[in-house]
This record gives C-alpha cells, sequence and structure tokens, in this order.
C-alpha cells in the first residue's frame, strides 16, 4: 500500500488489523527500527513468531557471526512459505523509513518468495519506489493514493466543494473544518525535514509544476535530478498522472512558490532563466503560427502554460494580430485574460469587445464577470462595478477556495478604493467582510496582502491607525518582487493612507518596490504613480512640487491620448487641488480650460465623481476668491464630505477662516478622522497654520456581551435599544443611508418615525455629555442620499478590534453574544455570522 502523508494508509491498516484474530495480527512500525538489515530480520522473526527449533531465520540470528544477506534471504524465504504461518496477518508500517540497504534485502525476501508466503503481509509505504516490485512478476495487490483519494462525491459529503483538494483524504477534512491554515502548517513542517538540497530543488522546480522536467531544464535551474523520488519517499502529495509525469497538488505547489518568492534574488534570477528558456520556444512557436495558422498546435501551446496570464501580457503583440485574425476563437480564457491587460492598459474599448467574444465562446461566467468589474471601475461606472462585482461574489459556489480568495480581496479593494475616490455606492463594513474571507481562505501572499491592506483601511476609516499591523504589511510587501495589477493598486493605497496619517517611515522603501513594479509601457500604472507622487508632495506640504507631478500626469495623459474618463477626472482635480494650495494667481485661460473638461468629465461619468455639476461651483470660488459664495459653499460642505472630496479640507479651511462655521472644533475633529491627521495637519500648514486641531471626543461602543452599550469619553450613554441599534450599524458600515437605516429598523410597524426617534435619541444622548447642540453630534449629508456617520469622534469598538486581537482574545469575546439578545434582523444576521467565526475557532483548536 503506498501514497502520500494524509491518504489513511494508516486507519485502513487499522482496519485490516481488527479484522483478524488477536493472536494471528502483529504489526510492526518501521519508524522505530534500529538502522540496518538485522533490525528488520528480528522484527520479522518477533512479528510472525518464528521458533529456533522450527524455523531457520531465528537460528541464524543466534549465531555469533553474521550470516550473509543472501543466507538471511534464503531462510526467511524458506520461512514465510511454511504452512504453519498460514493465516497470520503481519503488518510492516513505514517501509520507507528504512535504509536504501535495508529496503534491497526486502525486495529480495520478497521477490524469492514469489508472492506464495502463507502469512499475509501489508506493507504500507509513502512510495511504491522504495520497493520496486511492480514489473517483478510478483503477484502483489497494490493499493495506492488512486484507490485511496477520495471521489467527489465522498469530498461533497464532507461539504468540500473545493477542487483543490483533488480527492486528498487530508485537505477535504481540513477544508471541511475550516482550516486551510493548518493544511499550511502541516505541509510546511514536513519541508522542513527534507535535505535542503531536495528542498531548494522542489522550490525551484514551482517555477513549472509538469514534472519531470527536462534535462536542460534542470542543470539551468539548479535542480537535483532525484528531487522528485526524494520527495515521494519523504510523503509529499505528489500525485502521478495516467501518463506517467507527476504534480504536486494545489496547496503544496502554492506553499513552494510562496516560499521561493521570499527569495528576491534567486527568485528573479530563476524566472529570468526560466522565462528565457520558454520565450525561445513560445514566441517562435506563436510567431510561426500566426503565419500558418493550427488550432490544435495553439490549444497545446496554451495548455502547456503554467502562468497564462504572463504569457498573455508577454505576448499580447502577437496574440492581439491572432485576435484581429480570428485565430483565437477557440480560445475564451485567453481572450478572458487579454481583455483584462487592454483594460489595465487603459484600451478598454477593445476590452469591451474582447469579454463579449469570450462570452459568446463560453468563458467561464466568474472570470468575465470579475474583469468586467474592474473595467467599470475603471472607466467611472461605479454602480455597474459594484453590482458586477457582487455578482462574482454569489458565483463562487464550487471554486477552489483560492479562486474564492481573490475574488472576494478584488471586491474588498473595490469598495475601499471606490470610497476613496470620492465615489458612491461603496460600503466600509462589506469591504471588511469580504477581506476577512480572503484571509480566511488564501494561502496566496499577493491575496493576503491586497486583503491586510484593506482592513488597514477599513480601521483607519474608525480613526485606528496602527503601526504594528502597517509594519506586518509592509513586510509581506517586501518578499513580493512582483505585484499583480490589483497588488499595485493596494501598495499605492497603502502609501496614500501612510502619508495621511504622517506615518513616513518606510514610503521611500515602498515608492521604490513600486517604481520597479510599475511597467514602462503601461500608461495607466505611469499616471497612477505619477498621482500618488503628487499627492504624497501635498502631504508633506510641498504644493510646488505636488503641482509638478500633477503637470507630469497630464502630459503623460496627453501623449499616449489615453482615453478612460474616471482617470482624466483624476489627473484634472490632482492639477485643481495642487493649484489651489500653492495660493498663486491662475491665468483665466487656463482655469476656464480646466472647468470646461472638467464639465464634460462629470457628464459623462454619470454624476459619480467626486465633485457633481453643481460643485464647479466650489472650485470657481475657491481659485477666484468669491467669499460671495461662501454660504453656498457651507451648504455643500456635508456632501463634500460624503464622498470623500479632496475639495472638503480647503473649503472648510477657508470657511473657518471667514468664521462661517460655528462648530470649528467639531469639524475639523471630523476631517481629521474621515481624511487623516496628515491630512488635515498639511492642509492647515499650508492655508491656515494659525488653526490648532482640539482632540477628538473619544466614543468606546461594546457590542459583545449581554449588555451592550457605549462611552463618551468615559461617561455612560443612555441609550434606547433602537439607539444603540443605529450607533452599533454606524460604527461597524460606516456612513449609512437613510433608507438602510430604515430597513434595519422594520422590526417596528412605523420604521421611519421609529428611526428619527431613535436618532433623537442618540444625537441627545452624545450632545448631553459634548455639552453641546445635539443636531452637531451626527454628522448628516444633506440630499438625497441622507446618509449619517460618526467622522467627529475616535471610535473604539470590540467587533472591529477582532482584526488585530490575538487568537487568545478573540476566543474570549466570540463567546460572548453579540448585542446580547436584540431581535432587531441586523443583529441577529451579525450574532449568525460571529457564531460561525467561533465555532470555526473551536474546529481549528481541536
Amino acid at each position: 500500500m503506498s501514497g502520500p502523508r494524509g491518504y489513511d494508509k494508516s486507519d485502513l491498516s487499522q482496519y485490516i488489523f481488527d479484522q483478524h484474530r488477536p493472536e494471528l495480527r502483529r504489526y510492526i512500525s518501521l519508524n522505530s527500527l534500529e538502522e540496518g538489515p538485522r533490525a528488520l530480520l528480528q522484527a520479522l522473526a518477533q512479528g510472525l513468531d518464528l521458533q529456533p527449533s522450527v524455523h531457520e531465520l531465528p537460528t541464524l540470528l543466534r549465531r555469533d557471526t553474521p550470516a550473509h544477506n543472501a543466507q538471511y534471504v534464503a531462510a526467511c524465504a524458506h520461512d514465510l512459505q511454511r504452512a504453519d504461518l498460514h493465516g497470520r496477518l503481519l503488518i510492516l508500517d513505514g517501509v520507507e523509513s528504512l535504509t536504501p540497504q535495508t529496503q534491497a534485502l526486502l525486495t529480495e525476501i520478497l521477490l524469492r518468495t514469489s508472492g506464495r508466503a502463507e502469512p499475509l503481509l501489508l506493507l504500507s509505504t509513502m512510495s511504491e519506489e522504495t520497493l520496486p516490485l511492480r514489473d517483478a512478476g510478483v503477484p502483489i495487490t497494490w493499493i495506492t493514493e488512486v484507490d485511496l483519494a477520495l471521489t467527489e462525491e465522498e469530498q461533497r459529503q464532507l461539504g468540500v466543494s473545493d477542487h483543490s483538494a483533488s480527492g486528498w483524504p487530508l485537505a477535504a477534512r481540513l477544508l471541511a473544518q475550516n482550516q486551510p491554515h493548518k493544511l499550511k502548517l502541516l505541509l510546511t513542517s514536513w519541508l522542513m525535514q527534507l535535505e535542503p538540497e531536495t528542498l531548494r530543488s522542489l522550490e525551484n522546480a514551482s517555477i513549472d509544476p509538469n514534472w519531470p522536467l527536462s534535462a536542460t531544464v534542470m542543470a539551468a535551474l539548479n535542480i537535483d535530478p532525484n528531487f522528485i523520488s526524494d520527495a515521494l519517499g519523504a510523503g509529499l502529495p505528489i500525485l502521478r498522472k495516467p501518463d506517467g509525469r507527476f504534480q504536486p497538488l494545489t496547496y503544496l505547489q502554492d506553499l513552494l512558490q510562496t516560499r521561493l518568492r521570499s527569495i528576491h534574488a534567486r527568485y528573479e534570477a530563476l524566472q529570468r532563466t526560466y522565462a528565457g528558456l520558454q520565450e525561445l520556444d513560445s514566441g517562435r512557436v506563436l510567431r510561426t503560427l500566426l503565419q500558418v495558422p493550427n488550432t490544435e498546435r495553439l490549444a497545446q501551446l496554451i495548455e502547456s502554460q503554467t502562468d497564462l496570464p504572463a504569457f498573455a501580457r508577454d505576448h499580447q503583440d502577437v496574440l492581439l494580430q491572432m485576435y484581429g485574425a480570428q485565430q483565437l476563437n477557440r480560445e475564451p480564457a485567453l481572450l478572458v485574460l487579454l481583455a483584462e491587460i487592454r483594460s489595465e492598459d487603459g484600451d478598454d474599448r477593445q476590452a469591451l469587445m474582447m469579454l463579449e467574444r469570450a462570452e459568446e465562446l463560453g468563458a467561464g461566467t466568474l472570470e468575465v464577470t470579475r474583469v468586467r468589474a474592474a473595467l467599470w471601475q475603471r472607466i467611472g461606472r461605479v454602480k455597474e462595478a459594484l453590482e458586477e462585482m457582487e455578482r462574482a461574489v454569489t458565483r463562487l459556489q464550487g471554486y477552489p477556495a483560492e479562486v474564492q480568495a481573490t475574488v472576494y480581496a478584488q471586491a474588498a479593494l473595490m469598495h475601499v478604493t471606490v470610497l476613496r475616490s470620492g465615489q458612491l455606492g461603496a460600503d466600509l463594513y462589506t469591504a471588511q467582510q469580504y477581506a476577512q474571507r480572503a484571509i480566511h481562505d488564501s494561502l496566496n501572499p499577493s491575496t493576503l496582502v491586497i486583503a491586510q491592506i484593506v482592513l488597514m483601511c477599513v480601521r483607519a476609516h474608525y480613526g485606528d491607525w496602527s503601526v504594528q499591523h502597517r509594519d506586518t504589511v509592509v513586510h509581506e510587501l517586501r518578499l513580493q518582487q512582483h505585484l499583480t495589477p490589483d497588488g499595485i493598486r493596494a501598495a499605492m493605497l497603502l502609501c496614500s493612507q501612510l502619508a495621511d496619517h504622517d506615518d513616513h517611515a518606510v514610503l521611500p522603501e515602498l515608492l521604490q518596490l513600486l517604481e520597479r513594479t510599475v511597467q514602462a509601457d503601461n500608461v495607466v500604472q505611469q499616471v497612477e504613480l505619477q498621482l500618488l507622487r503628487s499627492h504624497l508632495e501635498l502631504r508633506a506640504a510641498n504644493p510646488g512640487a505636488a503641482l509638478l507631478r500633477a503637470q507630469d500626469a497630464v502630459r503623460t495623459l496627453n501623449t499616449a491620448q489615453v482615453t478612460d474618463a474616471s482617470l482624466q477626472r483624476r489627473v484634472i482635480e490632482q492639477v485643481l487641488i495642487t493649484h489651489l494650495y500653492t495660493m498663486t494667481p491662475w491665468p483665466h485661460s487656463l482655469q476656464r480650460s480646466l472647468l470646461h473638461s472638467y464639465r464634460k468629465l462629470v457628464v459623462t461619468l454619470q454624476g459619480q465623481a467626486a465633485f457633481t455639476a453643481d460643485a464647479l461651483q466650489t472650485w470657481h470660488a475657491l481659485l477666484t476668491g468669491q467669499a460671495r459664495l461662501a454660504a453656498q459653499l457651507e451648504k455643500m460642505l456635508p456632501d463634500l464630505l460624503e464622498v470623500r472630496s479632496p475639495a472638503y479640507l480647503p473649503v472648510l479651511t477657508l470657511l473657518i477662516q471667514q468664521r462661517r462655521i460655528t462648530d470649528s472644533d467639531a469639524r475639523l475633529q471630523e476631517a481629521r478622522t474621515a481624511f487623516g491627521a496628515g491630512a488635515l495637519n498639511s492642509t492647515l500648514a499650508m492655508l491656515a497654520p494659525d488653526i490648532d486641531v482640539p482632540t477628538s471626543p473619544r466614543l468606546d461602543i461594546t457590542l459583545f456581551g449581554v449588555t451592550p452599550g457605549a462611552l463618551l469619553n468615559g461617561t455612560p450613554l443612555p441609550l434606547s435599544p433602537r439607539a444603540l441599534v443605529i450607533l452599533a450599524v454606524l460604527a461597524l458600515g460606516g456612513n449609512t443611508s437613510r433608507g438602510r437605516l430604515m430597513e434595519i429598523l422594520n422590526n417596528d410597524h412605523n420604521s421611519e418615525a421609529s428611526l428619527d426617534q431613535a436618532l433623537r435619541d442618540l444625537r441627545g444622548a452624545l450632545g448631553r455629555v459634548l455639552e453641546t447642540s445635539a443636531v452637531q453630534t451626527i454628522t448628516q449629508a444633506s440630499g438625497p442620499r441622507g446618509t449619517y456617520g460618526l467622522q467627529r469622534y475616535r471610535l473604539q469598538c470590540d467587533a472591529l478590534r477582532l482584526i488585530s486581537m490575538s487568537r487568545q482574545q478573540r476566543r474570549e469575546l466570540l463567546a460572548l453574544p453579540f448585542m446580547g439578545s436584540f431581535a432587531y434582523q441586523w443583529a441577529v444576521d451579525r450574532r449568525a455570522e460571529y457564531a460561525a467565526m467561533r465555532d470555526a475557532l473551536k474546529v481549528a483548536d481541536s
């Protein structure tokens, strides 16, 4: 019986052992034997209860002078064929632990019996290569990992639809128990038991996991030719395919690649070497196929690629020509990848056409939906982007855990970037939930770091900036020399957050990483990087340098003729805002040209831009110094805050200087929480250095336990149940619309009246402690959106701290009920989610 670790060989051995009469069965663990053939022979003699007076082997073993191996083999083979051993069972477990010399002796003994042994011998090993008996003509029953693997039906019965388990019983059980991280720990411990040479060879070979590799590739990548047999002997989950080739299971392959990527110089050198070998072959074949089309040969070439996205990007010029020549009509998956690449490069029109064609050809619905969502976001159609992304999330059932984690991470990043770019429709609570799912399901470092950055942004929104969390994320980024497009966006987002929070320690290092990673021929990424540098200069109170960077972005866009309206909007906004901070006169013609372009973009983007068409008057007032519009600016202030408009801070500063704001302390506190301390401090340093920022009131909310409640600056808040539910929703979900709050209170007969009463209760309790007007205690955006928020407070909430808690702290908190026995459906649903999290921790502990 042979198979890797985790294939339940021991369970089957135990079952067979239990079926035999106790006096006729023996079990020997070869792992505990001393080294050398003699120890094995003694174990055989004892296990079969051989007697010196009857059997030859114990007589030989009693001699003072050791016999030759041939004598031991002959004696043992003779004894095994004696009738008095008929019906006995001897299980030898762990054959792979024997030395090669001892394995050879055991093989000789079995060959000499020619399958006529009287006792039933069951030998268990991790690799059939340890006993080369398959083709020796001996009548042996072989049970391999193919027989021991779970069927798809057995996996479904366990509740596992993840195909990446590939029938591996150990993986299926851990996935069923929601413990993918325990699987990673086990695999890591097994790798650590290998010889350094074998481990290094496995890591290097993970670049192309279709083994064995050619002698040329192994020599070029410094791979030991015996690495497969060594890995099989160690019981690693590597499967023999019907064609005689080998392939590591998904989880092992991911772990090997993660380890390889963590060693920067070695990974890059191997990638260059392997890419050179592949490029010579793939590029030549593609160019030939372009001239002499051959559908089957193209399909074989694509199927042989171990990194299809990299293949698509490296050869996109030839592939685009093939697309134009209708030669990719049988490759829908490749078309989706090309569409994603064209979208990232700013060619949205061609990307959409490719996606439509891929869909017609039967491309996977999930991939098409995911790529289309990213495309809608890039061109500013945020509502469609979020809806499409939600459709992708709802279609994840049955996909491998790693695929699900990738989509969750992309969805989480989309929600946060939409919020950060001043557009509507995204939700912080949803971003947090998706990011946590990605972290739970993924072993891929690229996916994990994106999700971690999203969680940092969520915490930052609530005024909770953790240097420890930052260090963890930056360490993960250091291990990645090649970021995905989403990884690049996440890293840029992290840089912005660091600057907004006056956290500059690691910014230079991250910028160097982005400079190395952003592709020179990707205009969109280049513009994004120029915008980031402009933003960082502004946060460092260098408006002149910020303006130069923004103008660089304008020139790059115009030179490349990028038609991405969303990116154009952001570039113009950055030019406008940085020029405002320079406090220098504007040429009238330039001002008119920029505002005209901006007005057209707002129409193109269907009002989803950070400034609506009406908000253009905000710019006009700021740029021309028309104080008569101050009243209108004050009226627009809540809307500008809600969409996180970059105009909010200078507008607020202007109004405070003109004494148009009566509650300036509260507004500044609100601005610091919403935009970060660095953003507010740099604005004041440039425009109003005489304004001091007061300390925000601290709001501590406890939602776990029988009696949830809240403290404001240490003073308990007397809140009605409805008011406490509203407070909890605003704490966990961020800005929330009036309509959504009424839905949450639908337990009450009149939810609108209930909401108004709950808001009065909440505002009244906050106002009494702060000794201020009740209406100023909760942020409220005017207009039909009517959202409410807690931006004015330094928010601390036990449910939000779950992200950064230790395992023990999380276990203790989740042991308490969420919001006691509150019957509102929103609280009931959250209670169920946290209960599932608690149960998952219990399973992991067991």
